[in-house]
């Protein structure tokens, strides 16, 4: 779940709810389908997706006793730092991929160098995307996972 809550936040994916993330029941992974809002563009819609990954309550009760804060927390700084220290690399992947203006965004995510940077980040973007009160506006269809 970190790896795709640190995938969502680095390329702005939005509108993830249990429709869009299927659960495999033998082995616990996920895949994600609906790729429409990258670069949080959700943050332009009528009714705005202001969360930079879902990470809603049903979702922490599956992490056990530390929610956000334990194993998730862990490997979400992980691979924020691996991202970071490989940047250039994944810069020269990703230009061939996509426009301009998508690579910036995605770049300025990961633009943090220090360990407590990283650290410090990586517990404010948990605390905003586990608040109960980011998700309150968004369209009455996604409620259920609040």
């Amino acid at each position: 779940m970190a790896l795709w809550s640190f995938f969502c936040y680095f390329v702005g994916l939005q509108d993830r709810h249990l429709e869009n993330i299927l659960i495999n029941k033998q082995n616990g992974s996920l895949y994600h389908i609906d790729y429409n809002d990258i670069t949080e563009i959700g943050r332009h819609h009528e009714i705005p997706d202001i969360t930079n990954f879902r990470c809603t309550k049903n979702f922490l009760d599956t992490l056990g006793v530390f929610k956000g804060m334990g194993i998730f927390r862990f490997y979400f700084v992980q691979l924020y730092r691996f991202f970071s220290q490989n940047k250039w690399a994944f810069r020269e992947f990703l230009v061939n991929c996509l426009e301009e203006d998508d690579l910036i965004f995605m770049m300025n995510r990961i633009e943090k160098s220090s360990f407590w940077e990283i650290e410090n980040d990586v517990d404010e973007l948990i605390r905003y995307n586990t608040d109960e009160r980011n998700y309150k506006f968004r369209y009455f269809g996604w409620m259920a996972d609040i």
